[in-house]
């Protein structure tokens, strides 16, 4: 953006109109699609957290153990028979022992 003084002279014979002035703009589309794409992201956050909220208690579940996985389900029906709002998350060893656990969070 700015102002261009004798802009149009560079581009013109020199005549009497040549000697106008011009004003330029620019609108920089990337940041625009980033502001949308925070504020996207901003939403997913917020419907995530909604839904974390919603969740009594998230049991955690070694994905390579076939007896884990069978307890591990057992014990989410006993919570829901219960009443209670639980999920299962399978997970393989590795990504449950980087996980961090919010002070909220039951791990059964």
């Amino acid at each position: 953006g700015g102002r261009y003084d004798n802009l149009v002279s560079h581009f013109d014979m020199p005549t009497r109109t040549s000697n106008m002035f011009a004003v330029g703009t620019i609108i920089n589309l990337t940041e625009i699609l980033d502001a949308f794409n925070v504020e996207k992201q901003d939403e997913k956050q917020k419907r995530q957290q909604k839904l974390r909220n919603k969740v009594d208690i998230c049991i955690f579940c070694d994905n390579e153990n076939k007896e884990n996985k069978i307890e591990s389900l057992k014990l989410l029906s006993r919570f829901w028979e219960k009443g209670m709002k639980a999920v299962i998350e399978f997970k393989n060893k590795a990504s449950l022992e980087m996980r961090n656990l919010s002070t909220s969070t039951k791990l059964y």
